[in-house]
């Protein structure tokens, strides 16, 4: 009796596993919690690097790395210094390890002649310790992803097992907007389909969010306090080591070229930006490397280039934006001229 009566709990507990499994599916594929993607950027680049695949539109210079990427350049302009077209593949809030996952990703679709890599991902960060705004922002990156193959493949190396379940489903992710958010879940209710995008619109990965400059207020609080950035605090951990040695790897292996890129934060925002360089350099090797942090370029980006903030992670302007997609530009062309 006793025997069987544990064979009836263990198949109750199945079906009950086997139920809310079929709900999580029909509300994940439904989209019925799915965030708020009136602004989703992120899901809009994907869209339109698939689309670039499937129109065979090439792309010659794939940028890849976070917010710094897509608010820091203007590919419009770097196309038309340079007659190359160019793609910038960032989200928000990400470290190198969803970098190298988003370029492996971007490999099979494109084969661009350049691979630019942002250098503010790699840094000291723990993948599978992240926390918070941290963990979220890889989420929802990782919910932009479409090759379900690769997906899977990178889940446990970007997630503990225990936030593996998060990373796949929308539903246990966001289930608290029943509560904290219905207007959203009633909007999804009644749109259980991706939002559609203009197939005429050639968007390349650009998002400026800031269009005003560092006020007054802000420049006298550097002099008075002091850089808010300590760049000699910045080391690579063995994360970022090995993802930078992957992304490289990847790019080697399909004969594409590399060189870093640092797009910067305004010079008194950051104190140390040579011994940032200095504790990068193991990491980027001999691999081109073009740190528009360093001293030798603060004339090229005045007050109006930077997002007006103190805090520590600093944006570009579409001033700024300009100034460095000029520069990116200038940078890759003396590469070519050079390594003929």
């Amino acid at each position: 009796m006793k025997g069987k009566g544990f064979l009836r709990f263990v198949i109750e507990a199945l079906a009950i596993a086997l139920a809310v499994g079929a709900v999580v599916g029909i509300c994940d594929s439904r989209r019925v919690f799915a965030s708020d993607e009136q602004n989703n950027h992120v899901g809009k680049k994907w869209h339109f690097l698939y689309q670039y695949a499937r129109q065979k539109t090439p792309v010659d210079i794939l940028v890849v790395g976070n917010s710094h990427t897509y608010t820091g350049l203007l590919p419009e302009r770097i196309q038309e210094y340079t007659g190359k077209r160019s793609f910038l593949l960032a989200a928000p809030g990400v470290y190198a390890d969803d970098c190298c996952c988003m370029l492996e990703e971007a490999l099979t679709l494109v084969k661009p002649r350049w691979v630019v890599i942002e250098t503010y991902p790699i840094n000291s960060y723990r993948q599978k310790k992240l926390t918070g705004q941290d963990l979220s922002d890889q989420f929802a990156s990782f919910a932009s992803r479409r090759n379900t193959g690769l997906k899977l493949r990178s889940t446990l190396r970007l997630f503990t097992l225990e936030n593996a379940p998060f990373a796949w489903s929308g539903t246990l992710r966001n289930h608290d907007i029943i509560f904290d958010n219905p207007k959203l879940l009633s909007y999804n209710l009644k749109h259980p389909r991706p939002p559609r995008y203009d197939p005429r619109e050639d968007y390349r990965g650009r998002f400026i969010r800031f269009t005003s400059g560092l006020t007054q207020k802000t420049l006298d609080r550097y002099a008075k306090e002091g850089p808010p950035v300590d760049g000699s605090a910045v080391r690579p951990g063995p994360d970022a080591v090995r993802a930078v040695e992957r992304m490289k790897e990847m790019c080697r292996k399909k004969g594409i070229k590399v060189t870093f890129l640092t797009l910067p934060m305004y010079h008194d925002h950051v104190a140390g930006a040579e011994a940032w360089h200095a504790n990068l350099m193991p990491v980027t090797g001999d691999t081109p490397w073009l740190d528009l942090q360093l001293p030798e370029y603060d004339q090229l980006f005045g007050p109006d280039c930077f997002e007006d903030t103190y805090g520590k992670n600093q944006h570009l302007t579409a001033e700024g934006a300009a100034a460095c997609s000029w520069c990116l530009s200038q940078w890759l062309g003396w590469l070519e001229t050079n390594s003929k």
